[in-house]
């Protein structure tokens, strides 16, 4: 096998602790993290956020199951403080609740 690391794919970082979605058995997606990177046999060991270590699984760098976080980034809107960055990661099917409040000055 090849010792040299993994091809570029756009938003994807192949190194532990970067983050990502895999798609597990069932075919669902779900936000992940690399735990371990296999070289000699190019592939990752992938974790489930909020899920048990039983369920991580191996995924070879290649695979179609693996792909960046979607995100959707808000900056400078009216009502927000443009100084501030906001990003907030969403996973496909999750669902959240948002609130904002303003802070007027008298």
């Amino acid at each position: 096998m090849s010792s040299s690391g993994p091809q570029n794919r756009t938003g994807i970082k192949f190194e532990v602790g970067a983050q990502l979605q895999a798609r597990d058995r069932h075919k669902n997606w779900y936000s992940a993290t690399i735990d371990k990177v296999d070289y000699d046999k190019e592939r990752v060991l992938i974790h489930y956020r909020r899920w048990s270590r039983r369920h991580d699984e191996w995924f070879h760098w290649n695979s179609p199951y693996l792909r960046p976080l979607e995100r959707l980034t808000l900056r400078g809107r009216r009502g927000l403080n443009p100084t501030s960055n906001l990003l907030f990661v969403l996973s496909q099917n999750s669902k959240f609740f948002v609130s904002w409040k303003r802070n007027y000055k008298t």
